[in-house]
């Protein structure tokens, strides 16, 4: 998987695509950890638009990535997820442990 990467101020945009699966999460998770190597004072806004669906492999490392940034006091946001994959996040209460936006914007705006 191929995933594009943007910096605002200090929030790195992750822009996934196709699907969240157990090949794809793994990709994700390395971008993540390198993102966090070569800057570890960075957030982290994972924008969904492109994705099609998400696995439990893929909810993990949101979860992953959560914990992982609030050891340094750094957040992780998503936004602009499909229905079906806010209907997934929901149906777990993901929505209650990470912040989830309908427009990347949005998101941006509340990071500290």
């Amino acid at each position: 998987m191929e995933i594009e990467i943007k910096k605002i101020n200090n929030v790195h945009i992750l822009y996934p695509s196709d699907h969240l699966n157990i090949n794809s999460s793994r990709d994700l998770e390395k971008t993540i950890n390198e993102v966090l190597k070569q800057d570890p004072h960075s957030h982290i806004l994972i924008n969904l638009s492109n994705v099609e669906s998400v696995s439990s492999s893929g909810l993990r490392i949101f979860l992953y990535t959560k914990r992982k940034l609030k050891e340094y006091n750094l957040e992780l946001r998503l936004c602009q997820p499909n229905e079906n994959i806010m209907a997934t996040i929901q149906l777990i209460s993901l929505d209650d442990i990470i912040d989830i936006h309908m427009k990347e914007e949005e998101a941006l705006k509340l990071f500290p």
